[in-house]
């Protein structure tokens, strides 16, 4: 259960944002030898978090996408049909 008006994401120790609902987030800057840590937040609380490195999918650029039944789900934007991140 969470509550789509607060839903926000967190990436390491990185301020919390909100989810864009409807447009794209575009999160830069993140070391991509390194693993991160992505916090899915609502009502202030954690629901779900995971680690990730741009590694494991050979690629510098991924999509992430959340949904209230499959959580979060990670894929490179070429194979994701759904990321309209440019």
């Amino acid at each position: 259960m969470y509550n789509p008006a607060t839903l926000s994401v967190r990436i390491d120790k990185g301020k919390v944002v909100l989810w864009p609902h409807k447009d794209c987030l575009k999160i830069e800057g993140l070391e991509i030898t390194q693993r991160h840590l992505l916090i899915v937040i609502s009502d202030g609380k954690p629901i779900q978090s995971f680690w990730f490195r741009f590694a494991d999918y050979k690629s510098s650029e991924l999509c992430i996408s959340f949904d209230g039944y499959q959580g979060v789900q990670v894929q490179v934007p070429k194979e994701a049909r759904w990321c309209k991140c440019k």
